[in-house]
């Protein structure tokens, strides 16, 4: 209707002579023309009187009002002025206000729903320049959707809404949602009354769309859905099944199916439909359960699906009766240690069906859990052995079907080297001055006796330091030591020796080592704690006291290192002046002396100032000596 009123105005306005040169006119108009709109739009009622316009026209140069003239369009013919009557034809209806001049003023006296629609174009001498469009209020009509419209994945899609009769005022504006949204999809175009989906997805399945349109007089509202559909799908793909007869077996398929509408399916073998009866059954779509499998069950079987949209979807399934491989051959070993082997083999005869994917390892003794006892080769090293073992191996093939193993090869028998001497047990006795250790070993190794070294290394824990080092030993000792080669070890692999002298009530730690030439490890033992009780004396405690012509040494030692029987004791004092030079050099001896005891020695000495030193001294040998601070001895009184 709009490019049809459009027509008739361009027709109108280029009629006359100089039609087209209306622009040297100014109108002013009642009601005011709307920017951008190309008609003056005017409701009215039917049967409303006096419904009236106002059209001023001038020279847009010098502003002169000029007579307006008054012509009468419809949608098919245009009615020309009469420049004397006015139109050409008598409408009793239309009346010139005041018969004024101008003509400015135009009175309907009587709107009736024929005049609806009616277009009136307001005229200089050259033609109309306005066009009035007189109209009863109507709101937009839309054509009723469907509730829903089935169309098929990435097909397009097109839905005209324009209803039957046009609104007015005659402008709308729609809105379109989706689900609520304003659309924004670039696969969408929207029009006032059309939608247009290029490509139909999955996703607008189910989703509301609607249509709003007003024109300010009414609004108008039409929903619909998509029921988007599309072929059968699923996530299965062709494959080959293992079993054996007897066997209870599912075949999968898919396990997912989809499809708009659902799709139908089944199963078949070769052209033959399977009837989900008897041993055949299925808890769900895309299985097919065989119980008590029989030598007609194996073979292709196809499961399918069909709803009519797009390809069917099928999957191959293959049901083929699994064979077990044969034992592998020839098994052999290499590389024999004591915590080690290499086994190699070859494979079996009959790989089996399905193809053989690994092999596993029995052996006894077992192994400790972590050690790896499969591989999909023909030959693995087995650690973590247990040095001077017997073992027995043998090797069967697995598959994915016989996860456990055909047929078992021949058994082999290994031992494993003894590896490194090791001990037994290790004791400590403190005795007569010396620390004795003695040693008792599990095994040499495989070596001969001749060849076995053991080292010792005694000391205290001021001589001890911590060292991050490797194996079983994590100290540097520095101390007493031992050690031995060819002669460690008697048939009964024992022996001893000895470290020492040693300090009484010292605590010493010991570490006993035995290998062999450095070349297979080694094995050690530690022995904490041992406190003799016989040995080197402990240093003296000495106190001083000076009088006229004498001093007085107290001295004790805290350990005598002797037994309680009359085994010989001394205390060497020795004193210096200030000189020094040796004054008094004495050994004081003293049988049974029990540790800790307080000995007692008055030294005459002349006037002076002197330094004495102390040392403890028993046949094991002699403390560190102890050295006093200076003192004065003064004159001694003269005889009375």
């Amino acid at each position: 209707e709009n490019m049809m009123s459009a027509t008739v105005i361009t027709l109108f306005l280029c009629f006359y002579p100089l039609g087209c040169l209306s622009q040297i006119y100014t109108y002013t108009t009642v009601p005011i023309q709307s920017p951008g709109e190309d008609r003056i739009i005017v409701q009215a009622i039917e049967n409303e009187a006096n419904v009236s316009v106002s059209c001023t026209i001038r020279f847009t140069e010098n502003n002169t009002q000029i007579q307006t003239q008054w012509g009468l369009l419809n949608t098919n013919e245009i009615l020309v002025f009469n420049m004397d009557t006015g139109f050409a034809t008598d409408h009793s209806y239309l009346s010139v206000a005041n018969d004024l001049t101008n003509h400015a003023d135009l009175i309907i006296t009587a709107f009736t729903i024929d005049l609806d629609r009616l277009q009136l174009g307001c005229a200089s001498p050259e033609g109309p320049g306005r066009i009035f469009f007189f109209g009863i209020p109507a709101g937009p009509i839309l054509e009723p959707a469907g509730i829903k419209y089935n169309v098929t994945e990435a097909n397009s899609f097109f839905l005209n809404l324009t209803g039957s009769s046009s609104p007015f005022p005659p402008y709308v504006t729609s809105t379109w949602t989706l689900d609520g949204n304003d659309i924004s999809d670039p696969n969408i175009t929207l029009g006032d009354y059309t939608i247009n989906i290029d490509y139909v997805k999955r996703e607008y399945s189910g989703k509301l769309f609607q249509l709003s349109t007003t024109n300010g007089v009414g609004t108008a509202t039409e929903n619909f859905t998509l029921i988007v559909q599309y072929g059968p799908e699923g996530d299965g793909e062709d494959h080959t099944v293992y079993a054996s007869i007897g066997d209870n077996i599912t075949l999968i398929a898919a396990t997912s199916v989809d499809g708009n509408p659902f799709p139908f399916y089944g199963w078949g073998i070769g052209n033959i439909q399977v009837n989900l009866t008897g041993r055949y059954s299925s808890d769900s779509v895309g299985q097919l359960t065989i119980e008590n499998v029989m030598a007609e069950d194996f073979g292709p079987y196809v499961f399918g699906t069909h709803n009519g949209i797009g390809e069917d979807f099928t999957i191959d399934v293959t049901l083929t009766e699994a064979v077990i491989p044969s034992s592998p051959e020839n098994i052999s070993f290499s590389d024999l240690t004591d915590m080690q082997i290499t086994l190699m083999w070859n494979p079996p005869v009959t790989m089996g069906l399905p193809t053989l994917s690994g092999y596993i390892i029995d052996i006894y003794p077992p192994v400790p859990a972590n050690v790896e006892l499969e591989t999909n080769t023909t030959s693995i090293v087995l650690y973590k052995l247990t040095a001077g073992t017997v073992y027995n191996v043998s090797v069967r093939a697995v598959s994915s079907y016989f996860i456990n193993g055909g047929e078992r090869s021949q058994y082999i028998n290994f031992t494993t080297f003894k590896g490194a001497p090791a001990f037994e047990s290790v004791t400590s006795n403190p005795e007569d001055g010396n620390i004795e250790i003695q040693w008792t070993l599990k095994h040499t190794g495989g070596f001969d006796n001749d060849e076995i070294i053991i080292q010792v290394i005694c000391a205290t824990m001021d001589e001890i330091t911590e060292n991050v080092g490797s194996g079983n030993i994590n100290r540097t000792m520095f101390g007493l030591s031992y050690m031995c080669s060819d002669t460690c070890i008697d048939d009964n692999l024992m022996g001893s020796g000895t470290v020492g002298p040693v300090s009484a009530g010292i605590v010493y730690s010991c570490y006993v080592t035995v290998q062999v030439d450095n070349t297979v490890g080694m094995d050690s033992q530690l022995i904490s704690d041992i406190v003799p009780t016989i040995g080197i004396p402990s240093s003296p405690i000495i106190t001083l006291e000076s009088g006229a012509g004498y001093i007085i040494v107290t001295v004790r030692s805290q350990n005598g290192g002797v037994p309680s029987d009359n085994s010989s004791f001394l205390f060497r004092i020795i004193v210096t002046d200030e000189n020094n030079i040796v004054i008094h050099n004495m050994s004081y001896p003293l049988r049974g002396y029990a540790s800790n005891s307080t000995e007692q020695f008055t030294i005459n000495l002349p006037i002076g100032d002197y330094t004495v030193s102390v040392s403890s001294q028993n046949k094991y040998g002699t403390s560190e000596e102890v050295t006093t601070m200076s003192l004065s001895v003064v004159l001694a009184p003269s005889p009375s």
